[in-house]
């Protein structure tokens, strides 16, 4: 399995390409808030738009990318990844960077055996894909894609 840094946080069309691509691969997007504070509005509408698809929400002190130190704990939601829900996503967001600030955090897609194929870390702007040989052949072919790879 090949981890591949993303040169720039994907937005338009190269957004659009990822998560149409994620659709064949991923069968649960996940994100994060923190109850310690009020969820902003926004944030409130966006999991409210994805309650149909809503499959679990936990409290955790790690996800992909991140560990909490001692003392912070952070709600995880987990979605099941449908077209439905990536027309949510796109009503909502043009981009990874949209993540963060007053919507969720820290979105990431799932492979049905739970292991991450895009991860992110909203407040390091930081964006990464976890994939094997025959999903990075795919991705590459992807003109979108292919201009964030880094290698």
């Amino acid at each position: 399995m090949a981890t591949i840094d993303l040169a720039v946080e994907p937005v338009g069309s190269a957004y659009v390409a990822l998560l149409d691509a994620a659709l064949m691969f991923c069968t649960e997007l996940r994100f994060i808030t923190f109850d310690r504070w009020q969820m902003t509005e926004r944030a409130a509408d966006l999991v409210e738009r994805l309650k149909p698809w809503l499959t679990a929400e936990e409290i955790v002190t790690t996800w992909p990318g991140t560990q909490l130190g001692p003392g912070w704990t952070a709600r995880l939601w987990r979605v099941h990844l449908v077209p439905e829900v990536v027309r949510v996503l796109l009503d909502v967001t043009s981009g990874f960077e949209d993540w963060g600030g007053d919507l969720p955090e820290d979105p990431h897609l799932v492979r049905a055996d739970g292991t991450p194929f895009l991860g992110s870390s909203s407040s390091e702007e930081d964006v990464w894909l976890e994939l094997h040989d025959s999903e990075e052949a795919t991705i590459r072919a992807v003109p979108e894609i292919q201009e964030l790879l880094t290698s």
